[in-house]
């Protein structure tokens, strides 16, 4: 068996927090981003972040990030599509030096992945509702008390 992995958008957000519900429980805004076609999907794809969205960000055993984000988009056809997706960061040295520095983390540093899905009543966009998605964090910078942060991801379609 095997797979195919056709990249189909990326997905850049400008994040804000993290608020600490908990000492292992962080909420992040998701203050404003983009979905953007890629390859075949450039100028297929295209729409814009809006609020409410945000990421609820568990730190589990070991040290290991276990996201739940939930996100609305306005579609380019004036639709609206939800994206949520669940995730795991293994943070590593690397990781944590240059989050303390507040430099930028790049996806070939760090273990980010995503598993989205999506949903929408748009007939130019129902074919996000039918297949399976994987993501890869391309570059994040954490935001920190007194500047938002900016996280990008790289979508695959998986067949």
């Amino acid at each position: 068996m095997s797979f195919c992995f056709e990249e189909v958008m990326t997905v850049d957000l400008k994040i804000r927090g993290p608020f600490p519900a908990r000492d292992d429980l962080l909420i992040i805004q998701i203050v404003q981003g983009a979905l953007t076609g890629v390859g075949v999907y450039e100028n297929k794809l295209s729409g814009t972040v809006l609020a409410p969205s945000g990421d609820v960000l568990e730190v589990g055993p070991n040290n290991i990030f276990k996201r739940n984000v939930r996100l609305l988009a306005e579609m380019d056809d004036d639709s609206f599509l939800f994206m949520q997706y669940g995730g795991r960061t293994r943070p590593n040295e690397v990781y944590t030096e240059k989050v303390a520095k507040g430099e930028v983390v790049n996806g070939d540093e760090v273990y980010f992945m995503i598993q989205p899905s999506f949903e929408t009543s748009s007939l130019k966009y129902n074919w996000l509702n039918e297949n399976i998605f994987v993501g890869k964090m391309t570059s994040v910078l954490m935001p920190t008390a007194g500047a938002d942060g900016q996280v990008s991801y790289s979508i695959a379609k998986v067949s």
